[in-house]
């Protein structure tokens, strides 16, 4: 015989039941800890803000912030222009300049009294010097080194 077409197509069977989900898994361990950051350092002392100016010592004024003067000259020992010099050089200190004579006398140092009579100064050249105070606080003039007169000595602070 013959074969014949084919058939009607059957029914669509039940769908299958559907799969279970797991229990859940147990937690995984901590990740390790993170080092410890370090302590900032303290940083070195600054230096010290500035002072003032030394004091003058007993029997001097200052006259600036850089300077202070003998109150009183040495009139009773006149010497020439090099023993008056190294004299305050030895007492580290230096024969007042005009300028700083001159300044002192007008802020008042106690040397009014040194108007009526010359004080060396300022070295004024290859064989004299400047000498100040007979009559003002001002008045100047030239002597040989070698001559005698009064002197005093400035200091810096």
């Amino acid at each position: 015989g013959l074969i014949g077409g084919p058939g009607p197509t059957g029914p669509t069977g039940a769908t299958g039941a559907t799969g279970l989900i797991g229990a859940p898994g147990t937690t995984g361990p901590s990740g390790a800890t993170g080092p410890t950051g370090t302590t900032g350092l303290i940083g070195a002392t600054g230096p010290t803000g500035p002072t003032g100016p030394e004091p003058c010592p007993a029997g001097w004024t200052a006259i600036s912030n850089e300077v202070c003067m003998e109150n009183d000259e040495h009139e009773a020992t006149l010497r020439s222009f090099w023993d008056a010099s190294n004299t305050c050089r030895i007492a580290n200190a230096h024969l007042c300049t005009m300028t700083e004579w001159h300044r002192g006398c007008l802020i008042g140092v106690t040397i009014i009294n040194t108007i009526e009579d010359n004080e060396w100064v300022d070295f004024g050249g290859v064989n004299s010097a400047h000498v100040i105070g007979t009559g003002s606080c001002t008045t100047t003039s030239t002597d040989a080194l070698t001559n005698t007169h009064a002197y005093r000595c400035c200091m810096y602070r």
